[in-house]
């Protein structure tokens, strides 16, 4: 007996000593710090299964993964217009030895991963981009077969469930996927927190060489919020993050208090509205999502916080509208007109104590409705104070001092700039900008020279002192415009138009603008038929539904590129870029929503929204998922693509990717948005099950 244990013990330690040669083969011999060899093409393919909405069941499960090598890829970057949009192929690269990848099989996935410890997963704290799915299926799918490959990380190829969806969006031809709505109200909830844990993130040689793939979230978690506007998500020059959001009464049942978690051995943070709905700021700790502390702002009416930024001062400012009373430090507000007035705030980023605030105007008796707001917040860290912008129906006193200023009609831009004082919030310089027709800004930008740039769409006619953009927008048909103002007071240093091309009328949104170290501009939104960037002619790939996009200027507005993503044999493909960001390298982060599929990812990869039938109601599904792609600063193409999402709808609003920070969270992609019913992101899996057509704000850092 004695000889057979030493036998069987020589032979598991020769089994470990072949397998350690197996890994040091597969490395290549690297030690720790050396790059990958040369890679051709490869697929990381995961399976995410769907649900259905009408039943308790289980939702979409992370599954084993098959590892694909496909032939290298040819170089250049080919922009196609016509019905099919735009598409890109990539020259094969060498990329970086830490990747997220799959390590089990198809065949394999019902088997528990070969780490376990306990049935407890182990939490190593490294950089996220090491990190290595070892999770099992985290819930059953409820359709389509065991081992049918979906969307996951780094898929980007066409597999069996990237067909056309089961029916066609029931939507107006002239209307792109709108993400700015509001959420119901007056949804019953009862949730338990169900975010999955942390599985082993291991720095461990992948199993041949790999190319570029979209890492799983480093972590995800929910937040009992009902948002009824998308929120808004930035952080400091360190990386720490600050959410703009609404609390409601009965955000949980029988409670109006919501817990934001708690710093390590600390109680958790909570707030309780007071009525109505108050706007929140929070301080969230970016290694867990937890709060470091939260503040409320309002009375029994109606406050609700839409934009965050953080300057260089460690100020964070904050926008919304408000009816009712908000005290912000020493500054008290009020309101009691029967509509909202907008609103400009700003807390210490340290304890959240209210520094000052601002009142503004933007609408009256006369012109009452939704559209008037302040749309965007943004600072540097370079830099002290904050811009904001918007649209306003009247001449916006409140901020704009001109005597010469009017008001053009319809809607006009606004865009000013804010600074604390001692006493309060003071406004440095401001303009409105408007003429006939409606002009609207939508996102707002400082750059590292802090330069300001502000993004939006017209119809009619606009000016921004060089002379009325041709051609002027047709009625009730947007136009993209980006224009680049003077930090100092505002003046135009450069603006454009993005015009249609012979298509015809467009329908276009422009929702987001970032910026990059050397004065580099991104944009992204969604239009329909065409949009001319320079020498690149965009064309969406139907004529009826919407196309995401994405841009990138110089710092004088000259194009470098344009893409855009759709799916041509798809009719009932949609999409929307909702985020954009650079990060160090000047490479690019967008995210967005999908209905129905989208070639997008290395060699034109097809992502598939999931589809089905409700249990309940027999119709056809058709809500947007959540993706997640990186892009190349220097042509668009895309790096990797990633989607998230089962039969419920899940949409991210807010991103933040810390480019200049010195700690760990540099260059890390913090997200935000809203789901409803099951958002699996593999390492962790969220969910509103237990209650009926919940919506719930979601948090996570790529």
């Amino acid at each position: 007996m004695n000889h057979r244990n030493n036998f069987a013990i020589r032979l598991n330690r020769l089994a470990v000593f072949i397998g350690l040669l197996s890994l040091q083969g597969l490395a290549g011999c690297n030690s720790a710090g050396d790059a990958m060899p040369t890679a051709t093409d490869v697929v990381v393919k995961r399976d995410a299964g769907i649900r259905r909405t009408g039943g308790a069941g289980g939702g979409g499960g992370a599954g084993g993964g098959t590892v694909t090598v496909g032939a290298g890829g040819s170089a250049g970057t080919t922009d196609t217009s016509g019905t099919g949009g735009s598409t890109t192929t990539i020259p094969d690269a060498a990329p970086s030895r830490d990747v997220a990848l799959d390590l089990f099989a198809d065949t394999a996935r019902d088997t528990p991963p070969a780490l376990d410890v306990g049935g407890t997963a182990i939490e190593v704290s490294i950089p996220m981009d090491t990190a290595i799915d070892v999770s099992r299926d985290l819930v059953k799918q409820d359709l389509g077969p065991p081992d049918a490959p979906s969307e996951g990380l780094g898929d980007s190829t066409v597999d069996t469930q990237d067909s056309a969806p089961e029916a066609p969006a029931d939507l107006p031809t002239d209307t792109v996927l709108d993400t700015s709505g509001e959420l119901p109200l007056d949804l019953p909830a009862d949730l338990s927190d169900s975010g999955g844990p942390d599985l082993a993130h291991l720095d461990v040689p992948p199993d041949g060489p790999s190319g570029p793939t979209c890492p799983n979230p480093g972590w995800a978690k929910e937040i009992k919020l009902r948002p009824t506007s998308p929120g808004g998500l930035s952080g400091d020059k360190e990386g720490n993050l600050f959410l703009a959001n609404s609390l409601f009464p009965g955000s949980d049942p029988g409670s109006n208090s919501v817990d934001f978690g708690g710093a390590s051995g600390a109680a958790a943070v909570t707030l309780t509205s007071t009525g109505g709905a108050d706007a929140i700021i929070v301080r969230l700790d970016p290694t867990t999502g937890n709060a470091v502390w939260a503040q409320k702002f309002g009375d029994n009416a109606e406050q609700t916080a839409t934009g965050v930024a953080a300057d260089g001062s460690g100020h964070v400012g904050f926008i919304g509208a408000y009816q009712g009373t908000m005290i912000v430090g020493p500054s008290t507000l009020a309101n009691t007109a029967s509509w909202s007035d907008g609103f400009i705030g700003v807390v210490d980023g340290a304890t959240g104590a209210g520094l000052g605030a601002l009142s503004v105007a933007l609408q009256d008796a006369n012109t009452t409705s939704s559209t008037q707001k302040l749309a965007a917040i943004a600072a540097n860290p370079n830099f002290d104070g904050f811009v904001v912008c918007g649209h306003t129906a009247i001449l916006a006193t409140d901020l704009v001092t001109d005597p010469a200023a009017t008001a053009g009609g319809g809607l006009d831009i606004v865009v000013a700039k804010v600074t604390v004082t001692g006493s309060g919030l003071a406004v440095s310089w401001a303009r409105q900008i408007g003429g006939i027709g409606n002009q609207q800004c939508n996102a707002i930008a400082v750059d590292d020279s802090g330069n300001v740039v502000i993004t939006g769409i017209y119809f009619g006619q606009l000016d921004f002192g060089g002379g009325v953009f041709s051609p002027a927008g047709a009625a009730n048909v947007f136009l993209p415009w980006i224009a680049r103002l003077s930090g100092t007071d505002g003046h135009t240093l450069a603006a454009i138009n993005i015009p249609p091309a012979a298509t015809g009328a467009v329908a276009s949104s422009l929702t987001t603008v970032n910026t990059d170290s050397a004065g580099g501009i991104a944009i992204a939104g969604s239009f329909r038929k065409g949009l001319v960037f320079g020498a690149t002619t965009l064309t969406s790939a139907s004529i009826a539904n919407s196309d995401a996009f994405a841009a990138k200027f110089d710092s004088s507005l000259a194009p470098v590129w344009a893409k855009s993503w759709g799916n041509s044999s798809d009719p009932n493909s949609q999409s929307i870029g909702n985020g954009i960001a650079f990060d160090s390298s000047g490479n690019i982060t967008l995210i967005g929503s999908l209905i129905g599929s989208i070639k997008i990812g290395p060699s034109s990869g097809i992502l598939t929204a999931a589809t089905g039938i409700d249990d309940v109601t027999g119709n056809p599904t058709n809500n947007p998922d959540v993706f997640v792609a990186r892009l190349s600063g220097t042509d668009g193409s895309s790096l990797c693509a990633a989607r998230f999402g089962d039969l419920g709808g899940q949409t991210p609003y807010g991103l933040f990717v810390p480019r200049s920070a010195s700690g760990s969270a540099k260059d890390s992609a913090f997200v935000s948005g809203s789901l409803t019913s099951t958002l699996d992101f593999g390492t962790a899996s969220l969910s509103t099950e237990g209650g009926t057509n919940l919506t719930y704000f979601w948090l996570a850092r790529f």
